[in-house]
């Protein structure tokens, strides 16, 4: 006999407030984490069809809920509150030690740059852009590192993209469970995705004290303040982006600012344990019936 009900994402957000709508005696939470990028048709149906059954709607970035609201016809937002995602800054931190061993393993030259982007390579997250960015960089600076982390349904077709033109300072690491360290070891974290709720990897990047280079979609202009802690990709080209690479990692001092701004923010905004507080306080209200 639980008290409230949550639910998670699209697909269990239907059969969860199906459920809950059927047995008539639990109060909802819903969680929409993104801009629904997947949802079709009859999603957006049983959207509207089961939004009475939620007591209250959770979105993780004030974009995703304007995406939703707009998808449901549906204006009013006393139900639809906002709870960004957390990162645990302990976990995800500057930490030179780590920096030092992870470029070493890849046998780094002292004057190496690295850009880390850490995202499954998926068409959501466009990752022949960030190989497209990589290649435009390093024809005029061979010193600067491309890092893609993460493994997705595309990771073959990038695999078979670079061997097709090898270029030892690009590494599609796959999937890997040393994500903290390899942040740490990195100069600039980017993000090429089309779609975002709210980014866990430009929220880890941040607290890792990385400046971040973000496309501006979704949730991205929540998290990245445009020339503060990094900046706003508007145009999704491999040209643009480029220079804005090298424009950050050739001023060194403006990229330290950057990162030690991102992390404030971080630290401020989307600790682990103010955002846990918050979502409590949801969890009440709920239960309560208010």
């Amino acid at each position: 006999e639980p008290d409230l009900i949550q639910t998670w994402l699209l697909k269990a957000n239907h059969v969860g407030r199906l459920a809950a709508a059927i047995s008539a005696r639990h109060p909802v939470l819903a969680g929409f984490r993104d801009m629904g990028f997947g949802a079709g048709l009859g999603d957006t149906i049983l959207d509207r069809l089961l939004a009475p059954a939620s007591t209250m709607i959770l979105h993780n970035s004030a974009g995703g809920r304007r995406a939703h609201l707009a998808r449901l016809y549906e204006d009013g937002r006393c139900r639809h509150q906002l709870l960004p995602n957390g990162i645990d800054a302990e976990l995800y931190r500057p930490d030179p030690a780590a920096r030092a061993q992870a470029r070493a393993e890849r046998s780094l030259p002292e004057n190496a740059r690295v850009v880390a982007m850490v995202a499954r390579p998926h068409a959501i997250n466009n990752p022949t852009l960030f190989l497209d960015v990589a290649r435009a960089v390093r024809e005029r600076h061979p010193e600067i590192h491309f890092w893609l982390v993460g493994g997705g349904p595309l990771a073959t077709h990038l695999d078979v993209a670079l061997a097709s033109r090898p270029d030892p300072g690009i590494w599609l690491a796959g999937e890997r469970d040393d994500v903290p360290r390899l942040l740490a070891a990195a100069d600039l974290a980017l993000l090429t995705s089309r779609s975002e709720g709210l980014s866990n990897t430009v929220l880890e990047a941040m607290a890792c004290g990385l400046p971040v280079l973000a496309t501006d979609v979704g949730g991205n202009g929540e998290l990245v303040l445009d020339g503060v802690n990094g900046y706003l990709l508007r145009e999704q080209a491999a040209g643009p982006i480029a220079d804005r690479v090298v424009q950050v990692l050739q001023n060194q001092k403006l990229a330290e600012e950057m990162g030690l701004r991102g992390r404030e923010r971080l630290l401020e905004q989307f600790s682990l344990a103010g955002l846990a507080q918050r979502a409590g306080d949801f969890y009440e209200q709920v239960i309560r019936g208010g």
